[in-house]
């Protein structure tokens, strides 16, 4: 659930939910953020597989220095070192890096807001951080060819800018408190167009993402199948989406053994 649902019903009675927590982009708020998280607060979750009753997920994006919110030394957004070194302000590994690590810690601070208490006492701060879904919830980062990405077309090396975007975001929200996993979603075809990689040569990668959650699925049993494919990321398959009517539905898979 996020921004396209704001005038849908939402489902009664889900197993678990992943809520968008941006409004298509990764510089927009999901404008009913507040209502869906509260509807989701219900959902119980799973025991087998184990899969919690509330994820979130943010919309990811690399578009380069055509941004106003670009990382700039001039602007004093470029932030600290990255492992690719300084961010100089251009379309570089670092400043992709640095785009990521800022667009995610915006993200995660919408939850922390919208989840906040809305009154402040001596006992009770008005953000709980350490306590609010945003630290605890398992986060999902959402990589689709619809985003503004690197291409062959803008620099020779966009397939790097890009996947170093994505560990951007990943750093970004571990830096801002986000304890549960971390996992990305997408399928093959897009994650390829995106970063390049094939699935089994983004393991050297994304050691440091957890878990798959699989689109493209039009129902159950293909959401069922998906879960047995080689995971885009390197990592476990953890949920297969799939259309059901005007709703995106999602499958918890199975748990494999090694």
């Amino acid at each position: 659930m996020s921004f396209p649902q704001c005038e849908a019903s939402p489902p009664l009675s889900p197993s678990f939910v992943v809520v968008g927590v941006d409004g298509g982009l990764a510089n927009d708020a999901n404008p009913c953020l507040a209502q869906q998280l509260a509807w989701a607060s219900a959902a119980p979750g799973l025991t087998r597989p184990a899969q919690p009753g509330l994820s979130l997920y943010l919309d990811a994006a690399d578009p380069g220095t055509g941004v106003a919110d670009w990382p700039s030394p001039a602007a004093g957004t470029a932030g600290a070192a990255t492992p690719y070194g300084s961010c100089d302000g251009g379309w570089s590994r670092a400043c992709a890096f640095a785009y990521g690590a800022m667009r995610a810690g915006y993200s995660y601070a919408l939850a922390v807001v919208v989840a906040a208490p809305p009154v402040a006492t001596a006992e009770l701060p008005p953000i709980a951080t350490a306590l609010s879904p945003a630290a605890t919830a398992p986060w999902w980062i959402d990589v689709e060819i619809g985003a503004s990405w690197a291409s062959r077309s803008s620099s020779r090396e966009w397939a790097q800018l890009n996947v170093a975007a994505l560990h951007g975001y990943i750093a970004g929200l571990r830096g801002a408190g986000a304890h549960g996993p971390i996992g990305l979603y997408s399928n093959a075809y897009q994650w390829r167009a995106i970063t390049g990689l094939r699935p089994r040569a983004s393991r050297a990668y994304f050691t440091h993402a957890e878990r798959d959650w699989v689109t493209g699925a039009r129902s159950l049993a293909q959401a069922g199948r998906a879960c047995a494919t080689i995971p885009f990321s390197g990592s476990a398959v953890a949920i297969a989406q799939f259309t059901e009517g005007a709703l995106d539905r999602d499958y918890a898979c199975p748990a494999r053994h090694h």
